[in-house]
């Protein structure tokens, strides 16, 4: 789960430095925040995990949490991953497009 947390991570930063490439510096601030806080935000709600005395993966912790005890923090973390995943595909479709155009 931290690889693919940290690809996401990598990925929001790198479409975030394209987007201040673009000269929209508060979108690409903005995408590139939301890419640095939202790993620190699930790291820390997962070292919540051995204090919980949970076995199971990362994963089953997060879905655990929201769907049994009822948590808001893992539904927060997914709507952040999702729209920090939307910005990506969002940026590479921009990328796409005035690569069209240039051709």
């Amino acid at each position: 789960m931290k690889l693919i947390i940290g690809i996401i991570s990598v990925l929001g930063v790198l479409a975030g430095m394209c987007i201040l490439l673009r000269k929209d510096i508060i979108k690409g601030i903005c995408q590139i925040v939301l890419a640095v806080v939202c790993p620190l935000i699930t790291i820390a709600y997962l070292s919540l995990k051995e204090g919980r005395a949970f076995g199971g993966t990362d994963w089953e912790f997060l879905v655990h949490s929201a769907t049994v005890d009822g948590a808001i923090w893992p539904w927060i973390i997914l709507i952040l991953f999702v729209v920090e995943i939307i910005y990506i595909i969002r940026t590479i479709c921009v990328i796409i497009k005035k690569r069209e155009l240039a051709l």
